[in-house]
């Protein structure tokens, strides 16, 4: 998946798709829509991801990630939208850009638990 360089969308939600996101999808420098949504995707999200500078839609609700946001997101200035209710995600929203992600993240079911 490292090789799809030139990836500008990648939505594989509705499925099946498990196991932890691999730290070669750093290589779609070029992705502005990131969609995981209703999988069995589990793990934290990889601070390699701060690369996708041009992401403006990342949708991964009702999945299985964990953990922090990695601080190193906050290179994400291009983002609208960014769904991750129903996963066990938590701690602070990454520094640079605190006062929008906290107004974009879809934080509607209590599974989530952000400091904002």
């Amino acid at each position: 998946v490292g090789a799809w360089t030139l990836t500008s969308t990648f939505d594989c939600s509705e499925n099946d798709l498990g196991g932890t996101l691999p730290t070669q999808i750093a290589a779609w420098t070029r992705i502005s829509y990131f969609g995981a949504s209703n999988t069995a995707l589990s793990g934290t999200l990889p601070s390699e991801l701060a690369s996708w500078s041009f992401i403006a839609n990342f949708r991964v609700h009702n999945a299985s990630l964990s953990g922090a946001l990695p601080s190193e997101l906050s290179t994400w200035t291009r983002l609208n939208t960014f769904t991750c209710d129903r996963n066990a995600l938590s701690g602070p929203v990454p520094p640079l850009t605190v006062s929008d992600m906290c107004r974009l993240i879809d934080d509607t079911a209590p599974t989530n638990a952000f400091d904002c």
